[in-house]
């Protein structure tokens, strides 16, 4: 009873022989909970109308609705668990805060929970992220996840943050961000 995607492309083609529908030039809106959406767009899609299930590839950009860029190579949909899947290499950019400042992400691999409006970075995470007074911390760890509901980024296994002379080495990392003036504040 609930809308859960929504697509458009420029051109459709559905081959008789072939049951998946074949897409070029693709925008799909995957909505979540609270009037969170994912916007995904790409040169080439295609869709298991049984199913729901949906592959986007070629220049994959992915937008969440409160600012998050995520760029793939391609991205698949699961209907039955609303899950964003990308295996490969991607690169985060976070909404601009107060500052005029914004996140900086690559990793290896991403899942999106449509459902929950969480973004999992998988592997390999490398980030900066400008903080107070003009200083950058740079950001190492096996895992992040970004809130697609508010302003939150969570660093996990083997946390490293650099800034200037100083390091920090930990499990786990939390970047909060003041909600007035929409900069990270500790």
């Amino acid at each position: 009873g609930k809308k859960e995607w929504e697509i458009w492309a420029d051109e459709a083609f559905d081959f008789s022989s072939e049951q998946d529908w074949t897409l070029a030039n693709v925008k799909a809106v995957f909505t979540g909970e609270d009037g969170v959406y994912f916007t995904v767009t790409g040169k080439e899609g295609y869709v298991e109308p049984d199913s729901k299930n949906m592959q986007i590839k070629g220049n994959v950009i992915t937008r969440s609705s409160n600012g998050y860029v995520f760029r793939t190579e391609t991205v698949s949909y699961t209907a039955a668990s609303r899950f964003l899947q990308s295996p490969g290499a991607v690169r985060v950019t976070g909404p601009r805060d107060g500052n005029g400042d914004s996140l900086k992400m690559s990793g290896v691999g991403m899942e999106a929970n449509v459902a929950t409006s969480t973004v999992e970075i998988l592997d390999q995470v490398k980030a900066s992220k400008a903080v107070k007074e003009d200083k950058v911390a740079r950001i190492r760890s096996g895992r992040a996840m970004l809130s697609g509901k508010q302003r939150m980024a969570t660093f996990h296994g083997n946390v490293i943050i650099d800034m200037d002379d100083m390091r920090i080495a930990g499990p786990d990392a939390e970047f909060v961000y003041d909600k007035k003036n929409e900069a990270v504040e500790s």
